[in-house]
């Protein structure tokens, strides 16, 4: 079993690699990493794989606009979550952007995915599980592959459960057989997380929008990200953004499921795990990024948002 990938304008390989079928591995688990280094980027895969899933950690710099179109030999359906950076995804008559903080699944079959990094100077990181069809079907055959194809296609907001269970995922220290065990009970999480995402009204509202306005919209939440810890007013944002207060109010709700100082609040306190975890950053400083005068205060938020305080995740 094969995964290419290629260059679009010209089918020039970047890179080829070779799978048993199904991933079917004796015990345990296998693993690869693999650089694929051409003119404008600079893909970085790390891989691991066992009975029927495959685990890919993608790192991409890309440096100018490129279009790559990849495909497998056999049926797939893929998860994918967007960590940093965002790609466009066409697929037959099928076309999405999956910018940072976002999920989605693509059935993809046999079908090549072209893959579009319109941006350059850019960094990308982005966690990928393909499950052949088979496992899939066994799983969530009552669901309905179509039925849930055609509700997620749209992306939908990586929600802070599943932020947590792919930090899981990403710093598991396990190895041999109980890693694949916990691997795999990792992604089982993720997927009854994201079909449930899916089954809500959010999935049904999330295209009701003019593609004009969700332009607008994820060009404001650029603009809240950007200033975490000083945020402008709503009337302001609005402004920047080049939408009315109102739209920019009904149209952030439906694309992300929250309201922008919602989304702001959630933004603020998955930044600051990250960096009380992954940086070690003092808890003052992190409050101070979160536009917490005091800690008592950021603590009170962090401990309703988590379910624990920083100086509790400190020990752990």
């Amino acid at each position: 079993m094969q995964y290419v990938l290629r260059k679009k304008e010209d089918q020039e390989l970047i890179v080829a690699l070779d799978y048993p079928d199904n991933y079917i591995v004796a015990e345990g688990l296998a693993s690869r990493d693999t650089i694929a280094r051409q003119p404008g980027f600079c893909f970085r895969f790390g891989q691991e794989w066992f009975d029927h899933i495959l685990i890919n950690r993608g790192c991409y710099e890309v440096s100018a606009p490129v279009k790559v179109i990849g495909g497998f030999e056999s049926p797939m359906i893929e998860l994918q979550y967007m960590l940093q950076g965002s790609v466009q995804t066409r697929m037959g008559r099928y076309y999405n952007t999956l910018q940072s903080g976002h999920h989605a699944i693509l059935d993809a079959g046999t079908n090549p995915i072209e893959y579009i990094y319109p941006k350059g100077n850019e960094k990308l990181s982005v966690l990928e599980i393909q499950l052949t069809r088979s496992y899939f079907t066994r799983l969530a055959g009552s669901v309905g592959l179509p039925d849930i194809f055609n509700s997620i296609g749209p992306q939908l907001p990586i929600t802070p459960a599943m932020q947590l269970t792919i930090r899981d995922m990403l710093h598991c220290d396990k190895k041999a057989a109980l890693r694949r065990i916990y691997l795999e009970s990792r992604i089982l999480d993720l997927l009854m997380l994201q079909l449930e995402q899916a089954s809500s009204a959010l999935c049904k509202t999330v295209c009701s929008l003019p593609s004009h306005d969700i332009e607008k919209i994820h060009y404001a939440r650029e603009i809240l990200e950007q200033h975490i810890s000083t945020p402008c007013s709503l009337i302001d944002l609005a402004h920047k953004a080049g939408i009315n207060e109102f739209k920019l109010k009904k149209g952030f709700r439906e694309l992300f499921g929250t309201t922008v100082f919602g989304y702001l609040h959630q933004k603020r306190m998955q930044d600051a795990k990250r960096m009380l975890l992954d940086l070690k950053m003092d808890i003052t400083e992190v409050a101070m990024y979160c536009g917490f005068e005091h800690n008592k205060n950021f603590a009170a938020a962090f401990r309703k948002f988590w379910g624990y305080t920083p100086a509790q995740l400190m020990k752990k």
